[in-house]
């Protein structure tokens, strides 16, 4: 239950390289339910494009088919394409607009990506360490029985941590990013584990699913940034009710969380960060110091557009944040010469422009 379309895209992952294991490669490849499930996979998240050309590339590999491969492919393709030319003529985009904000980073976050993960990977260390085990007792008795099956869910579960160290994590709670793989690592350390003795697998159990309940609740770090979450919420809730209450309906707002304040002001809104704005994920520029998703801004598009209001900061305080548009706007001549800061009440700021 984290995130939006993440336990969907993870059931997606997980339900897809089941049918792997399920059913024979050759009969994968000439099913339309398989390709029809990479493209429900894509649709979910742009992530599943790559991860469904590995498994095609995997399954030909083991059928020596290329002719199937590409059969299985065009029927993909043919159930993706038209939803994507529709989401292009409407949008004017191939990917959705927070794919721009965070894309083109090189290997930019990859210090983030370190980061993102050493934070995440004490909590699932001893699931790792015991898979790491297993697979090693499993190799030094020279025990190769079902490892084709556990290819795919080895493959894809490397890769995604590599993507998610490229790519750079993000700022929220409990590593969301890790979610959609989870599943495979349960499952790859069951598979290995088959051949443990029983009693060792019982314990094992026993001691994972006690650690994992405590990683979470016993995380002084999780503790901290929901509690931090939470205030910022509360905050963000009141403005959005200040903002509805005190300015006229169709009101152009600025902000940086434009997500809970925007949803209850009801007020069109300027997302400074880019991931709702066209303009913003396109053409503004980047600062990398900064998490992903709030790395990107452009102080002069905002004001370009002449807001009433703009709610600087991520607690809409009197002082600008540290994220791009914030600094450039404050920057700016114009802006301290055409807006006057007010009070929302409860240590809330937020500067409307003078009247013409």
């Amino acid at each position: 239950s984290n995130g939006m379309e993440g336990p969907l895209f993870a059931a997606m992952v997980a339900g897809t390289l089941a049918l792997c294991a399920a059913r024979p490669a050759r009969a994968l490849l000439e099913s339309v339910r398989f390709p029809l499930m990479l493209a429900i996979l894509t649709w979910t998240r742009p992530e599943g494009a790559w991860i469904s050309a590995v498994l095609l590339a995997l399954l030909g590999f083991e059928t020596r088919s290329p002719w199937a491969v590409a059969r299985c492919a065009a029927i993909y393709l043919a159930f993706l394409f038209p939803i994507a030319l529709l989401k292009r003529m409407y949008y004017g985009f191939w990917l959705p607009n927070t794919y721009y904000v965070k894309a083109d980073a090189g290997l930019e976050n990859v210090a983030h990506g370190v980061e993102y993960l050493g934070k995440a990977l004490w909590r699932y260390a001893p699931i790792v360490g015991l898979t790491a085990l297993f697979a090693g007792v499993r190799l030094g008795r020279r025990d190769f029985s079902k490892l084709s099956v556990l290819m795919p869910i080895a493959t894809i579960l490397g890769l995604w941590i590599v993507y998610v160290l490229v790519q750079g994590g993000d700022g929220l709670i409990g590593a969301r990013l890790l979610l959609p793989v989870l599943p495979l690592l349960y499952v790859l350390l069951a598979k290995l584990g088959e051949r443990v003795p029983y009693r060792f697998a019982s314990a094992a159990v026993l001691f994972l699913g006690v650690f994992l309940v405590w990683s979470w609740v016993g995380n002084e770090r999780i503790g901290l940034e929901t509690k931090h979450w939470r205030g910022f919420s509360v905050v963000r809730e009141y403005v959005g009710h200040q903002l509805r209450e005190r300015f006229p309906a169709g009101t152009l707002t600025a902000v940086n969380p434009a997500g809970i304040i925007p949803y209850y002001s009801r007020q069109p809104t300027i997302d400074m960060l880019g991931l709702n704005d066209e303009e913003i994920a396109h053409r503004g520029r980047r600062d990398r110091k900064w998490r992903v998703g709030h790395q990107a801004g452009d102080g002069a598009s905002v004001l370009s557009r002449r807001p009433k209001v703009i709610v600087l900061g991520a607690r809409a305080g009197w002082k600008p944040g540290k994220f791009v548009s914030d600094r450039e706007i404050w920057e700016s001549p114009a802006f301290h010469k055409d807006y006057v800061k007010t009070s929302l009440g409860q240590s809330t700021w937020v500067y409307v422009r003078r009247a013409p």
